[in-house]
């Protein structure tokens, strides 16, 4: 298994805090263990069935399941709105200890935002005039589902974390897939891919009457620290910077990065050179450090402690509208040829309201550590 930045443990320098390092985190590790045994254990024998497979199972690492229509088509793992409140109970005693308080409060409120989705399309269906729907270039005439669901998230197990060293645990369901990976002796964790969506970003003005969850978060941001923290890498760029990162064509709502399996080290670079993290202004640095560190924080620290983002040499791309809060526009960078990183602000698939582009995707992966798989150096092996 290669080194990556997810966790390697004995790479760490000095020997006193490494060794704090060690024991912390296999004290964390052997808590998210019992936490998920805990879970397991409180289901039925046909629940258990839905909930684990073995490591090897093709679905470990298939494509996302962020897009609504893929969520629909043969589901890995058990369905939330499956369990009773004991079980859910558990789930989310795991789910909590697993992720970073950041982590686990962005998905649940991509959860919460399903029930914010059935509101809205509701009321577009009772007054489509004035209430109307925004579509996509690929599908003008989009029609939302009659039902929302914020529990039509799933949880899989690829090997039995009651039994095995080596397994992995996926998180997923509408704008929401979070992957994480032990290794064998649990000294290194993998964290990729992860992928957060939000629709809408901002909550826009309700109805007067009725809704009463829309009326009650009007205004809320999901998602947008991210989106700010972009656009002001950006906005620090010079006018040539800009002009030599500057991406062919906006992307469709399923990026790159959340839709190929595995992902190809050649889809990291671009037809124009992008700006290199070494030539930024300091706040550009700053910034960039911030953001490529809030993809990798989303799992406990404890777990994955060596995630240093700040010290990857990054390479950013743009395109879009980067100086307004709904304008469309896509960011991208690529860190030491294996880490992308994808922002995609866009006008589509919603109930329209003041704000123009209030919908985002982002995905992270690891081309080295997706899924615990070497895809990068398979690739260098194989074909050089």
């Amino acid at each position: 298994m290669k080194a990556s930045f997810l966790v390697l443990l004995g790479t760490l320098g000095c020997a006193g805090p490494a060794h704090q390092i060690r024991h912390t985190h296999a004290h964390t590790t052997a808590i998210v263990h019992t936490r998920a045994a805990q879970f397991l254990n409180k289901l039925t024998p046909e629940q258990q069935t839905q909930a684990v497979a073995a490591y090897e199972s093709p679905y470990r690492n298939r494509g996302f399941c962020y897009v609504l229509a893929h969520c629909k088509n043969d589901p890995a793992g058990i369905r939330i709105s499956a369990l009773t409140a004991t079980q859910k109970h558990d789930l989310h005693m795991f789910l909590a200890r697993l992720l970073s308080d950041a982590g686990y409060y962005k998905a649940m409120s991509i959860m919460h935002r399903e029930m914010l989705l059935q509101e809205m399309e509701d009321a577009h269906r009772a007054a489509p005039q004035t209430i109307t729907l925004t579509g996509s270039p690929a599908m003008p005439t989009w029609a939302p589902p009659k039902t929302r669901d914020h529990e039509a998230y799933y949880v899989a197990f690829f090997g039995d974390p009651r039994t095995d060293q080596h397994w992995a645990v996926r998180f997923e369901g509408h704008h929401l897939t979070v992957n994480v990976t032990w290794d064998h002796d649990h000294t290194q964790v993998s964290v990729s891919p992860v992928f957060f969506g939000a629709s809408p970003v901002a909550i826009p003005e309700a109805p007067k009457a009725g809704y009463p969850l829309w009326r009650a978060t009007e205004g809320q941001q999901l998602l947008r620290r991210e989106l700010f923290l972009a656009q002001e890498i950006l906005q620090s760029f010079t006018d040539a910077q800009r002009s030599q990162s500057l991406w062919p064509t906006m992307p469709g709502a399923e990026l790159q990065g959340g839709t190929t399996m595995p992902l190809k080290a050649a889809m990291l670079h671009a037809e124009v050179p992008g700006v290199p993290s070494s030539e930024m202004s300091e706040i550009g640095k700053h910034l960039l450090k911030a953001l490529t560190q809030s993809m990798a924080d989303h799992v406990d620290t404890h777990i994955a402690p060596i995630q240093k983002m700040g010290h990857v040499n990054w390479r950013v791309w743009w395109r879009g509208d980067i100086n307004t809060d709904d304008g469309e526009f896509y960011f991208r960078a690529v860190g030491d040829d294996r880490y992308l990183l994808e922002i995609l602000l866009a006008g589509n698939f919603s109930v329209n309201s003041e704000h123009a582009a209030n919908h985002v995707h982002i995905a992270f992966r690891d081309l080295t550590h997706d899924w615990d798989a070497d895809v990068l150096g398979e690739h260098l092996h194989v074909h050089h």
